[in-house]
Formats: structure tokens, sequence, C-alpha cells
């Protein structure tokens, strides 16, 4: 799907705020989650830590200027795309693995993990699940049928 060239940019100046703010310290920042929201009165996605204090925000005004309104869903997937595009800057970012980048909705409850970086798990989407079962099962009656 094709996002906004300019929702995808102020996404991705919001994860180069995050970026600066986790550079290489003696420590690593014991975070354990990143949360995001979207603020419809200012416009704003804002990136919190896992105490929902605010780090970074960048406005994003097409996403309330729509016709139909805010969608939390388009958000989410503009911020998986900003995020596959700084992939590699967000896995080297300097906390203390794993952690995850969630969504949070309006009453502020997590509702979808957006990314978890993880350097000894990979967490495979739902999306890339949908069909496991029939692969599978597909996989096994082939093997099945060669060792006959």
């Amino acid at each position: 799907m094709n996002y906004s060239e300019n929702a995808i940019c102020a996404v991705e100046k919001l994860l180069l705020q995050i970026e600066n703010l986790f550079v290489r310290t003696e420590e690593l920042e014991p975070l354990t989650d990143l949360l995001f929201k979207f603020d419809q009165t200012d416009n704003a996605l804002i990136a919190l830590d896992d105490e929902e204090n605010e780090l970074a925000r960048e406005v994003v005004e097409e996403w309330t200027a729509s016709e139909g309104g805010f969608d939390e869903k388009v958000a989410i997937d503009v911020l998986r795309q900003a995020i596959a595009n700084q992939k590699d800057k967000i896995d080297s970012l300097f906390i203390l693995k794993p952690f995850s980048l969630v969504w949070l909705n309006e009453e502020t409850e997590e509702t979808t993990e957006i990314y978890r970086v993880d350097d000894d798990n990979l967490v495979i989407e739902n999306d890339l699940m949908k069909n496991l079962d029939a692969d599978l099962n597909a996989f096994w009656e082939k093997l099945n049928n060669d060792i006959k």
C-alpha cells in the first residue's frame, strides 16, 4: 500500500528524534517499550517511554485532514513503513534488548505491537503466519510421499 510521502517523512523525523535520544553512552537505557500514540487535538504523533513520559512528537497534519478523520490502522501502517525504512537504526538503538515499539489507543491502552527488537528471537507477524498450517501440512504430505 502506498502512503503519503509527507506522513512517512514526518514519522521518520520522529524516529530520528528518538534515535538521537538513545546514542551510545556508558550504560544501556533500561526501557522495555517505546510507545506511540496520536494526539488528534495537536495532530501530533507522540513517542513515549515505558513510563509514558514524552520523548518526542511530530505533527502529521494529513491524518486528521482526511475525509474520514483519523484512521488508527493507517497510522499504524505508516509507522510500520517508516520503521521498515529505518530498521537498521531502530535495531541498533542503545537500549537494553529486548524492547518493543507499541501503539497506544486514545485511552492509552496498548493495542498493537508494531515491532520488536530482540537479538535472540525472531518475531513473525500475523500476516506471515496466515497460511502456515496449510504450508506445513503440504510440506509434511510431500515429505511423507517422498519417503514411501
